[in-house]
């Protein structure tokens, strides 16, 4: 099958939606509207099913607005060159908001870039193609305690247009480990990840995807490392093991 197009990526992790609120923005919070984000600079552009990577260093930015139930929430990602990766417009809607469950419905418009090189002239030449796919996600999570929660993420998405993928469904069964104490002021969290992969019906992937991060108490920071590995796949070529080093910026 190549090197895929339709990216799924670091959303997924847990991670990316730890925000802190910038303070700068009270003002406009205390009138009903919450703003944040996060900055992830990473080694390497993985995502939690490897062979939609970018294999490349990649900054990933997600910002937030919210107003009560609704929220919008763009991702941008982009290799260190500054070559757009994806740019994901999302808006969300919680439907249940409770203190132990929480469910919500997102729909997205995905622009995902490659660059694939072409004979132009006698001579090997990047060019740009963009795919656009329009995606439901579904977001479930239980909360066990205040370190720990279990969610179930679902993605079904249609290639739109020319796109090199029709149709695709994504499970992703995860556990949230966060700020177990280390000191008084660093701790650790961890998020496991199981992926279920199936692309227009004829090719399937279960992937493992484990994030492992530290951060301190004060800081808007988190040094993390991610690990994935295809279990079983039939996609072509097997994607195998990668990982990365992160680092997160909240706000």
């Amino acid at each position: 099958m190549g090197k895929l197009a339709f990216h799924i990526y670091l959303v997924f992790s847990p991670i990316l939606f730890s925000t802190l609120y910038c303070q700068e923005l009270e003002e406009t919070s205390n009138r009903g509207i919450e703003f944040s984000g996060s900055i992830n600079l990473n080694t390497n552009g993985i995502s939690p099913v490897p062979a939609f990577s970018l294999d490349k260093p990649s900054v990933i930015g997600i910002f937030s607005l919210k107003r009560k139930r609704f929220g919008f929430t763009p991702e941008m990602a982009f290799s260190t060159k500054a070559k757009p990766w994806f740019i994901n417009p999302r808006i969300t809607y919680e439907m249940i908001d409770g203190e132990k469950f929480g469910f919500s419905l997102s729909a997205l418009y995905s622009f995902n870039f490659t660059y694939p090189e072409e004979l132009i002239g006698n001579t090997l030449q990047s060019t740009t193609v963009v795919e656009h796919y329009a995606l439901l996600q579904s977001n479930s999570i239980y909360s066990i305690s205040a370190k720990l929660s279990i969610g179930l993420t679902t993605f079904h998405g249609l290639g739109l247009q020319n796109a090199s993928i029709q149709r695709g469904n994504f499970f992703i069964l995860a556990a949230n480990i966060t700020k177990l104490k280390i000191t008084e002021n660093l701790y650790h969290s961890l998020f496991p990840q199981l992926v279920y992969v199936d692309l227009d019906g004829d090719s399937q992937g279960l992937f493992v995807s484990t994030i492992y991060g530290i951060g301190h108490k004060k800081w808007p920071f988190f040094l993390s490392t991610q690990l994935t590995h295809a279990a079983a796949t039939n996609i072509s070529p097997n994607p195998g093991f990668k990982w990365n080093v992160g680092l997160t910026y909240h706000f």
